[in-house]
């Protein structure tokens, strides 16, 4: 039988927060053989008693059957470029999931998915591939969240709501049942979302207004090395 193996790509903060959260999936669901790091930033090594290796040693070592990859990265812009071209090589992408989790057998998960502790997925929820849920966020019935997206702790998605790729959802944000958030746009930390937002925005406050646009490739936030 073929070996599973885990490749958390980025070593940064978030990426340790997977490897973390890997171990405990992985206690209760025994999916992964072995863990690794995949950075080409950083110099090769060990990271958290974990092998860290650049793309081009991890793919010589496993073949393509023994990868699953989750992109660990914080910027929704580079979980897309990374994940759209590991998908273009034809790697598979592997769920990360907190035990502690609650999502409903009725929720639609894709792959590559983050999800760590408390958080709450609700009946006919559709998540998108390469997305992180952080800690405490939820996520009401009927809602869908876009690709390649990162909703922060403590976050709070309504019924229905429909949530665009590429977003980025700050700390203890509320978004409204049955609003429409445009693609690319930024909700600040602590906005409450009362109404549908455009495409390529950064909006902020109670009730979240836009303060300017937003360019499709434009950084979040200023990322150190290796994140």
């Amino acid at each position: 039988m073929n070996k599973r193996i885990l490749a958390i790509f980025g070593s940064g903060g978030q990426g340790k927060e997977v490897r973390e959260l890997a171990d405990l999936d992985n206690k209760v669901t025994n999916k992964w053989d072995e863990i690794i790091f995949v950075d080409d930033v950083q110099p090769e090594g060990r990271v958290m008693d974990t092998p860290r290796m650049h793309m081009e040693h991890a793919i010589s070592k496993y073949t393509n059957d023994y990868l699953e990859f989750c992109v660990a990265l914080g910027e929704p812009s580079s979980k897309k470029k990374v994940f759209d071209l590991l998908e273009k090589q034809g790697y598979k992408f592997a769920n990360v999931i907190s035990p502690e989790a609650t999502i409903s057998p009725y929720a639609v998960l894709g792959v590559g998915l983050i999800i760590k502790k408390a958080a709450l997925i609700s009946p006919e929820a559709i998540i998108g591939n390469n997305t992180t849920l952080q800690a405490f966020v939820a996520v009401g019935h009927g809602a869908v969240i876009g690709k390649h997206c990162q909703i922060a702790t403590h976050s709070v998605i309504g019924g229905e709501t429909v949530v665009g790729d590429c977003i980025y959802i700050g700390l203890n944000c509320p978004v409204k049942e049955k609003v429409i958030l445009g693609s690319n746009s930024v909700v600040s930390a602590g906005a409450a979302v009362l109404r549908d937002i455009p495409e390529n925005v950064i909006v902020m406050g109670n009730p979240a207004r836009i303060i300017a646009k937003k360019n499709e490739n434009e950084k979040i936030f200023k990322e150190r090395v290796g994140n």
